[in-house]
């Protein structure tokens, strides 16, 4: 079954710029576009014949396809009714049996289709998105993600990348990769590309890694799911390995399950070898910016269909929420730059850096204004750990070559 999953649809952008051409595998020239001001995967897909622009989500099960309030998109096939959570929202669904999906000229799979309405998520409804291509289709592919010349995504069968291998536990219906948190604290996380975060980890691990004192709870955050928008709980988690490679001081929110997101593969070229179960990371986080952008800000900012950037949350107790800044307010410029020219990685890694100013040019319906917004949090980042009893027996890393079980 889909689990309710947190989409954090507030800070979707996009960029109408020129579609490019995949470097290699089954990509077409027109199918895959640059994504720099989008931190999300999408592609123009054809379902039954239908030419559409699909969110590539590795956190869905099912292939979904936007149909509710419009005459049916899918017609001849066999449905069923059953019952599933859909981004935030349970009741029954229609399933279409074995229908054609491609991804650019990728083969076509014949794979089952659930409708819902996509219109839930603003954002969603604002850029036509019609469908999100889930795991029954991408888990006969490799997924490949570059950050050399902006977000890019690429299918590619055949390809591999130089870097570490990592396995990926693959079932019937996700793909999970073993995350060592703590000591023995590990857990199989979702692969989810439809998230636009690190980490989200469950109740029960999240207290477990608050006893040892490898997590703090840091506040609350805005985000946007199928019920409306909802307070998350947020947290730092002190470390955590994948593979060889050990990362700190991560954001974490609240989910039902594990699930790694995008922004724990910023900065670098990642290939999901879905087949052949494996992951490879080559790289590190672009020099010059945190490896995990934590906001100072408390702008939510967004990108419309004319490219225009907007304020479109103000979160409480930071900076921005004492300020003659408004929701609407058009965003022109970051310390004179055009946001125009800025990816979404660029925005957030300046809007993170606590302790500085950063000159803001905004537009109201009163006309154009400057701000000096001095950057900060509500809490520390990063945190201050307390150290390590040097006298407590040493916890190893497992070998990681094993998958993980979560205690």
């Amino acid at each position: 079954d889909m689990m309710i999953r947190v989409i954090f649809v507030a800070m979707f952008l996009i960029s109408a710029t020129q579609s490019t051409r995949a470097e290699s595998g089954c990509a077409g020239e027109n199918v895959f576009r640059r994504a720099d001001k989008l931190h999300m995967l999408f592609a123009d897909v054809e379902i039954d014949g239908k030419q559409m622009l699909a969110v590539i989500d590795t956190g869905a099960t099912h292939t979904i396809i936007h149909g509710i309030g419009e005459p049916a998109a899918l017609t001849g096939y066999v449905t069923k009714s059953i019952s599933l959570n859909v981004f935030g929202r349970a009741g029954p669904k229609r399933h279409f049996l074995d229908v054609p999906i491609q991804v650019g000229d990728c083969g076509v799979r014949r794979r089952g289709v659930i409708e819902t309405d996509l219109s839930i998520f603003p954002s969603f409804e604002l850029w036509k998105f019609q469908s999100f291509v889930g795991m029954n289709y991408l888990r006969d592919f490799s997924l490949k993600i570059s950050y050399k010349y902006g977000h890019r995504l690429f299918f590619s069968p055949v390809e591999r990348i130089e870097g570490e291998g990592i396995p990926l536990v693959m079932t019937r219906t996700y793909a999970r990769i073993p995350v060592r948190l703590a000591g023995e604290v590990a857990l199989d996380c979702i692969v989810d590309t439809g998230m636009d975060d690190a980490l989200a980890l469950p109740p029960n691990i999240i207290q477990q890694l608050e006893r040892l004192g490898h997590i703090r709870k840091v506040g609350q955050k805005t985000v946007f799911t199928g019920r409306g928008p909802v307070q998350d709980q947020r947290y730092i988690l002190r470390v955590a390995q994948l593979g060889k490679r050990q990362f700190q001081n991560i954001p974490v929110g609240v989910a039902e399950q594990g699930y790694i997101g995008l922004r724990f593969f910023d900065g670098f070229d990642c290939l999901f070898d879905f087949p052949r179960e494996r992951l490879y990371l080559n790289g590190e986080a672009t020099s010059g910016r945190p490896m995990f952008p934590v906001d100072a800000s408390g702008l939510g900012v967004a990108f419309g269909p004319d490219l225009r950037a907007s304020v479109r949350k103000i979160e409480s107790g930071y900076p921005a929420s004492t300020t003659r800044i408004q929701v609407g307010d058009r965003l022109l410029e970051l310390d004179g730059v055009s946001v125009e020219e800025l990816s979404i990685l660029e925005i957030r890694s300046r809007l993170s850096q606590a302790g500085s100013d950063v000159t803001l040019t905004l537009e109201s319906k009163a006309g154009h204004y400057n701000i000096d917004l001095p950057l900060d949090r509500p809490y520390e980042y990063p945190p201050k750990w307390e150290p390590e009893d040097p006298h407590a027996a040493p916890r190893p890393f497992p070998n990681l070559d094993e998958p993980a079980k979560s205690n």
